[in-house]
């Protein structure tokens, strides 16, 4: 409800059109951040303070690991400035220096504080909450703690790799666990943007390039122009190199001299370039069509001659190493040497 307006008082003092009586509406008080119920430890030597929590921690634990926070805190524990991550205010907390934590969720400071404090609070080997992710990957780049980030990075690279040898190895074990968005993919690269880990950014855009295109409309709302852009040219390049393994798997030997294979090939080219259906995803987008792609090709026991066998094998391999190669320059990244040396 607004809050009702007074008119002026008349010279005599009195109230002009507005009870006396009558009370205004009063602003609710803002909840105050109250300590968390582990990171709050009586030998610490500082308090973290979100607009939720509050954190007692040691501050030698901190500068150990970040420098960022090592500078901030020698500078700024008489009441300055700490720049751009925490504000050291000049107020205490129990006799203790008070570190507000400006632009930074509650979440992503107990994430970052939980896997310090914790070694099995963020296990590489097993499913892993999105948020806890995205969280450290963050706060490690903000506040230069590099042992968190390298951790993180290398964990990442298992699902979005630089080499094409462990993207075609299988994992047995899955990134998020069951609770991670839908548009995970989408969110993870414009985190790993804002983070400048280019490593991650060849693959990010590919599974982001392999979704549907409603899907891809409907999870773009936390991308820029420029990398919805590069995502949709990308597909399209995508859909075209589909079509470009069938043709050249499916070709046949100079030497093929069999009818029935010469047949069964003519068949297959002929199924395989008719299927284009961009919307729905029906064709295989190029790892998939490598790994998966026309694997009938791959039997001796079908009506196949050794001498198309042969160039099949060698032309799924072919293809295989010249996508890998160009796979950053469909998004517009260059080469992976300059992916790799621009982080």
């Amino acid at each position: 409800m607004a809050h009702r307006s007074k008119r002026a008082r008349s010279n005599s003092g009195s109230t002009i059109g507005v009870h006396e009586d009558e009370p205004l509406d009063e602003q609710p008080s803002k909840p105050q951040p109250k300590p968390h119920e582990k990171l709050w430890y009586d030998d610490a030597s500082i308090v973290l303070a979100t607009d939720v929590h509050l954190y007692r921690v040691h501050k030698s634990m901190l500068a150990n690991y970040s420098t960022v926070f090592k500078d901030m805190l020698e500078i700024g524990t008489d009441g300055g400035d700490g720049g751009d991550g925490g504000r050291v205010d000049p107020d205490r907390y129990d006799g203790l220096p008070l570190v507000r934590m400006a632009g930074d969720s509650d979440e992503a400071v107990s994430h970052l504080l939980m896997t310090l404090y914790d070694r099995d609070f963020y296990n590489t080997h097993e499913p892993t909450k999105f948020s806890v992710i995205t969280s450290l990957l963050f706060m490690s780049t903000k506040y230069d703690i590099p042992s968190i980030r390298a951790q993180v990075i290398k964990h990442l690279q298992r699902y979005y790799p630089v080499h094409a040898s462990e993207r075609f190895k299988a994992s047995d074990v899955n990134l998020f666990d069951e609770d991670a968005p839908d548009d995970y993919d989408f969110r993870l690269l414009a985190v790993a943007q804002q983070c400048n880990v280019r490593r991650l950014l060849p693959m990010l855009y590919y599974e982001c390039a392999s979704s549907s295109l409603p899907s891809i409309f409907k999870s773009s709302d936390n991308l820029d122009k420029e990398t919805l852009q590069k995502i949709l040219i990308g597909r399209e390049k995508l859909l075209k190199l589909s079509y470009d393994f069938g043709i050249l798997v499916l070709f046949p030997g100079e030497d093929c001299a069999t009818a029935a294979c010469f047949r069964m090939r003519r068949q297959m080219i002929s199924t395989w370039t008719k299927i284009y259906t961009p919307n729905n995803n029906d064709r295989q987008l190029p790892i998939d069509a490598i790994s998966q792609g026309l694997l009938v090709m791959t039997d001796r026991d079908v009506a196949v001659c050794y001498e198309c066998f042969q160039k099949s094998a060698r032309a799924r391999a072919d293809f295989k190493y010249q996508f890998w190669e160009k796979l950053p320059s469909i998004f517009g990244l260059g080469s992976w040497y300059e992916v790799m040396v621009g982080e």
